[in-house]
């Protein structure tokens, strides 16, 4: 949807903040998901934390978006808030492996995409 004219996505119905997101640059894009995606873990009650596998899919598009530094802040965020909330690993919240993925996509993906 990013890559295509916001005049050709007239067709669908889409959330009024989608179509101003789609016409700024990808650093805004990508800072309404994951803002949007927060507020709704929140919501859902996951204290305040993504699951490893929205992460993983909001760091991936980050990367595509050519906004890596980005990536790193939301993993480093995580990673804070995962320390205030270790139960979610124990309780099954969280897939097994969920950290390791987090953890491969940042030093294997961000890192290196940031010469660090």
């Amino acid at each position: 949807m990013y890559v295509s004219h916001p005049s050709q996505t007239k067709t669908a119905k889409l959330p009024e903040y989608l179509p101003a997101s789609l016409s700024g640059t990808p650093h805004t894009l990508v800072t309404n998901f994951y803002k949007c995606s927060l507020s709704l873990c929140i919501a859902l009650g996951l204290n305040a934390t993504h699951p490893s596998q929205v992460l993983a899919t909001l760091v991936l598009a980050s990367l595509t978006l050519e906004c890596p530094d980005f990536a790193r802040i939301m993993i480093d965020d995580w990673l804070d808030r995962r320390k205030l909330s270790l139960r979610a690993v124990d309780d099954g919240t969280e897939p097994k492996g969920g950290y390791v993925k987090i953890i491969d996509l940042y030093c294997l993906r961000v890192l290196p995409r940031l010469n660090q």
